[in-house]
């Protein structure tokens, strides 16, 4: 590598097991606590990192899009916890996006619009019915002025719960439209024809046949079995399962596994949520019966709350598109639509 040096390279993407296209660029040379270094920055699905590497390929220290920073240390200095680490913030902090005020009682909010500084309404492609694109002009409306760079308008319904099936047929006899039927399919991470899987999801439905029953039972048994945890990492289902610990990507990726096992048409989405008043980067299921119904047992919500912003799907590779989001956003809350406090009756 040289100063100036710019070009690409092919890599394997271990969320696909596929060849992957890496884009590079010399920037410079620096000193890295005395050695020399090539400044060196790749750009991966939109993410882009930058390295410091010595002339024999040594990484020294690396920066992500997110701003955390990676350094070559020795084995005694990384197990002494350095005092300029006492006060950091956790990651949960470091990832959550900034947003003008506090969305309380999210539970409540039945309407929700949000200005989205960072993106283009078009860079948000997943297709939900609780979710739509406003046109800009509507943000006239709320004597707001439009800031500047990329934005867009988003409005947000809190999802209904589907109604009874009656004498619908079984979920597994029951036809779905074309587009659906590969969210029934197993896929690297999502083995849902595991004997294992499969067993397991028989265990917790039991007799239900009810495409909403299975959901909610499938919701509750890992909201309750899993661990609440923060990892690094892609486990897989399986991984999960014998495992019960994690994060939302945990608990999403075994529910996704389950559903699928028992035929319910099941994808996983990536994007934000509200979470103690701030927004985090967050992923959930969402299982097909008649249309998307978004669920989330991560947090326990067998229907999850309108604030959940759907960016990308979150299947295999697909979880790199987030990339292309992180560290850009900003978030205003243009209105919010509360349904009345329960009163008791006397």
């Amino acid at each position: 590598l040289r100063v100036g040096q710019s070009g690409r390279t092919w890599v394997l993407n271990p969320l696909a097991l596929n060849p992957e296209l890496v884009y590079f660029t010399v920037r410079r040379l620096e000193q890295v606590e005395g050695r020399d270094a090539l400044v060196v920055e790749t750009d991966v699905s939109g993410l882009t990192t930058t390295s410091w590497v010595t002339p024999e390929g040594e990484v020294l220290r690396e920066t992500s899009p997110l701003g955390w920073e990676l350094r070559r240390v020795s084995r005694d200095e990384a197990l002494t916890r350095p005092d300029e680490l006492a006060s950091a913030p956790d990651l949960l902090s470091a990832t959550s996006v900034p947003i003008d005020r506090s969305l309380d009682d999210p539970e409540r909010i039945t309407h929700l619009t949000l200005l989205i500084e960072g993106i283009e309404g078009d860079e948000v492609t997943l297709v939900r019915p609780w979710q739509h694109l406003l046109p800009a002009g509507r943000l006239a409306d709320s004597q707001r002025t439009p800031p500047p760079g990329p934005w867009c308008l988003l409005q947000l319904e809190r999802p209904q719960q589907p109604g009874a099936s009656g004498g619908a047929k079984a979920p597994g006899q029951a036809p779905v439209m074309s587009s659906v039927e590969r969210y029934r399919r197993p896929s690297l991470f999502v083995q849902s024809d595991d004997a294992r899987i499969i067993a397991k999801a028989a265990e917790i439905v039991g007799p239900r046949t009810d495409p909403w029953e299975q959901t909610v039972a499938l919701n509750q048994w890992v909201f309750s079995t899993l661990t609440k945890r923060l990892t690094v990492g892609l486990p897989s289902a399986v991984d999960v399962l014998l495992t019960p610990a994690g994060d939302c990507h945990e608990h999403t990726v075994l529910f996704t596994a389950l559903a699928r096992s028992l035929a319910l048409p099941t994808r996983m989405v990536a994007g934000l949520v509200s979470w103690q008043g701030r927004l985090f980067y967050h992923a959930w299921p969402e299982v097909w019966i008649d249309q998307w119904i978004p669920t989330d047992p991560t947090l326990g919500q067998l229907i999850a709350d309108a604030t959940h912003l759907g960016l990308t799907e979150a299947e295999n590779e697909q979880l790199l598109a987030l990339g292309q989001f992180i560290g850009k956003l900003r978030v205003q809350v243009v209105e919010v639509v509360r349904e009345a406090p329960h009163t008791a009756q006397t």
